[in-house]
C-alpha cells in the first residue's frame, strides 16, 4: 500500500478521533470557531496567516495532506505555509479549539502564475510617461527591450521594478516598441508599445472665474509633455503647472486665450474669462467687524490728525440710522434718523453733519431707483474752519454740507476707541441689529490723511493708482466669489474684516458663496 495514503489515513483517523473526544463532552461546548478566512491560495514556498476571530481557547491545527502544506499556531494565529517543491494542489487544514470545536481552511498552491499588467496594449505620445504596473507573476521581474530600434521609439526606467512592480516607459520619437517581461519562474509576457504624435487633450474646453478667489483647474488628458504656455491677453490670469494639472489664479477682470503647447508643438487654446467686479450682499444679515484695539498697529491707529473713509455700496433699503462703517459715538458714516430718503450723516459725540442728497434705494415710497456710491468722508484735524475740517465726497465730487451740531468737533481721531461696539464696525452700530445696512458692498477703505478730491476721484472704482503705502490703514475688496468667515485688509496691516452675523445673532458667520452679486463702477 502507498506510504503516502497510509500516513494520510492515519492524520483523517487522528482528526476525527478528536472530535469524538470532545464531543463527548457537550455541556462544556461554548462557541464555534470563527476564522477571518476559510479560503486561501498561496504560492510555493510561501507563508500566510489566518486569524481566529472567536473560539474557545488553546488553538491547534492540522493539514490534512502536510506534503502540500504545513500549519502552525501561535495563540490565535494560524500560519500556513506551503511546500517548495510543489507544482500545485489542493487540501485542508483542520482548526480545533479547547472544547473540540473545529473549522476548516480550504487552501490552494498555485503551480505558477501569468504575468499581467495594468496597460495590455499602451499607447503614448511623444514626451509622454506612463508607469506599467505588474499586477500578476511569481516575483524576480526583468523588463527588457526586445531588439535594439525599440529603444529609440521609447525610454524605459526600471528604477522602481523590483520595489514596486512598476516600471515607467517615456516616447521618444513615433513608432512600436517591443518589451519583454520576464519573472523568476521563468514566465513571460510581450509588450509592445504604440508611440503617437502628442495631441493635446483636456477636461476644460473653456474655463470661467467668478471672484478673486475662484481658483480653476485643468487637467491635461494627453499631450507630449514638457508644457508651456502663453496668453493673448497677460495680466488676467497666472498660471502654474503641477502632475499634468494647471492652476488658474485670476489676476483682473478681462477675457485672454491660454494656449498650452507641447514640446512637439501640439497645442490647445482654452478661453477664460474673469469677472472681479463683484460685492457682497449684507443686506441686514452681515456685518463686518475690524478689531484696530488689539491688532499691532494700534498705537499708530491713536491721536490721528487726519482720516479718510471710502466706500463703495449699492443701498437696496433704507431705515433709520442705517450704518455704513466707522465708530459710534466716534466717527462714524451713516444714515440720518429717518427711514425713507434720509441723508447720508457724519456722526460722532455731539457731531451731526448731514448731506444735501439723501440716499436713493430701492425701498418702495422712496426717491429710488438706488444706484451704485463711492462715498468718501474726509476728516483734517489741522483745518481752521469746520467746513474744511470735515469734508464729504459722493461719488468725487465734493457735498454742500449742513452742520447741526458740531459742539463734539474732533481735534483727532482715534480709531481703537471702542464704545457701543467690540471694533470698528461696517454694516452695523451701536451693538444693535436694526441699524444694519441692507445693501451690497464692493470695497472700504481707512486712511490716516486727509484725500483730495483728485485723488478720491482717481480710485473710485477700485485703488489702483499711486499712494503712500504709509498713508493706507486698511483696504478691503468684497469680491472673493467664495464662501469667507473673512476679508483680508489689501494693505499689509493685517486688519482684515470679520464676517458676523447681524440679525439673528451677533457672532461669526460664514460668507456664503450664492450671496455674491455684481458690483457696478460707480459715476
Amino acid at each position: 500500500m502507498n506510504l503516502k495514503y497510509i500516513k494520510n489515513l492515519h492524520l483523517f483517523s487522528f482528526l476525527i478521533l478528536i472530535s469524538i473526544v470532545f464531543a463527548c463532552n457537550k455541556e462544556e461546548i461554548d462557541v464555534d470557531i470563527e476564522l477571518d478566512t476559510t479560503e486561501v491560495s498561496i504560492n510555493p514556498g510561501e507563508s500566510l496567516t489566518i486569524n481566529v476571530i472567536s473560539g474557545n481557547g488553546e488553538y491547534s491545527a492540522y493539514p490534512l495532506d502536510e506534503d502540500i502544506v504545513t500549519a502552525t499556531v501561535n495563540e490565535s494565529e494560524v500560519t500556513i505555509t506551503a511546500s517548495d517543491n510543489l507544482e500545485g494542489g489542493e487540501t485542508n487544514v483542520y482548526v480545533f479549539d479547547s472544547k473540540g470545536k473545529k473549522a476548516k481552511v480550504v487552501v490552494t498552491v498555485a503551480q505558477v502564475f501569468n504575468i499581467t499588467v495594468d496597460s495590455s496594449m499602451p499607447s503614448i505620445v511623444v514626451g509622454q510617461e506612463k508607469v506599467i504596473s505588474i499586477l500578476t507573476g511569481n516575483g524576480n521581474y526583468t523588463v527588457d527591450f526586445v531588439d535594439a530600434s525599440s529603444s529609440s521609439i521609447i525610454e524605459l526606467n526600471k528604477d522602481d521594478l523590483q520595489g514596486n512592480n512598476t516600471f515607467t516607459i517615456t516616447g521618444k520619437n513615433v513608432g512600436e516598441a517591443s518589451l519583454i517581461i520576464r519573472d523568476g519562474k521563468d514566465q513571460t509576457l510581450d509588450l509592445i508599445v504604440k508611440v503617437e504624435e502628442g495631441v493635446i487633450s483636456v477636461d476644460q474646453s473653456s474655463l470661467t472665474l467668478n471672484g478673486s478667489k475662484s481658483i480653476g483647474t485643468i487637467s491635461i488628458l494627453s499631450g507630449s509633455g514638457n508644457y508651456t504656455f502663453s496668453f493673448s491677453e497677460d495680466d488676467i490670469v497666472s498660471v502654474s503647472l503641477e502632475n499634468d494639472v494647471i492652476t488658474v489664479v485670476p489676476l483682473a477682470s478681462g477675457s485672454t486665450e491660454l494656449t498650452i503647447t507641447g514640446i512637439q508643438g501640439d497645442n490647445v487654446v482654452i478661453p477664460i474669462s474673469v469677472d472681479l467686479d463683484l460685492a457682497i450682499n449684507l443686506y441686514d444679515n452681515y456685518c463686518l467687524v475690524v478689531d484696530m484695539a488689539n491688532s499691532p498697529q494700534a498705537e499708530s491707529l491713536k491721536n490721528l490728525s487726519q482720516v479718510t473713509y471710502e466706500i463703495v455700496f449699492y443701498a437696496d433699503y433704507t431705515r433709520g440710522l442705517m450704518t455704513l462703517m466707522g465708530l459710534e459715538g466716534n466717527l462714524l458714516l451713516r444714515g440720518e434718523f429717518t427711514d425713507v430718503n434720509p441723508r447720508f450723516e457724519i456722526s460722532g459725540s455731539d457731531l451731526k453733519i448731514f448731506s444735501q442728497q439723501t440716499i436713493l434705494s430701492d425701498r418702495a415710497g422712496g426717491n429710488g431707483p438706488g444706484k451704485w456710491y463711492h462715498v468718501a468722508v474726509v476728516f483734517d484735524g489741522t483745518a481752521t474752519s469746520i467746513e474744511e475740517k470735515y469734508k464729504m465726497y459722493i461719488n468725487g465730487v465734493q457735498e454742500t454740507l449742513t452742520f447741526e451740531n458740531t459742539s463734539g468737533e474732533h481735534t483727532t481721531v482715534d480709531l481703537t476707541v471702542q464704545n457701543e461696539d467690540p471694533a470698528f464696525m461696517i454694516g452695523r452700530a451701536c451693538n444693535q441689529d436694526w441699524r444694519g445696512f441692507y445693501g451690497k458692498l464692493g470695497e472700504a477703505r481707512i486712511w490716516k490723511v486727509a484725500r483730495t478730491e483728485s485723488e478720491i476721484q482717481a480710485s473710485m472704482c477700485s485703488l489702483t493708482s499711486e499712494y503712500n503705502v504709509e498713508d493706507l490703514v486698511s483696504n478691503w475688496v468684497f469680491n472673493y466669489g467664495t464662501s469667507t468667515s473673512s476679508f483680508t485688509d489689501l494693505s499689509g496691516h493685517g486688519l482684515d474684516a470679520v464676517v458676523y452675523g447681524n440679525v439673528g445673532g451677533f457672532e461669526p458667520k460664514e460668507f456664503p458663496e450664492d450671496r455674491y452679486v455684481q458690483k457696478v463702477c460707480p459715476e
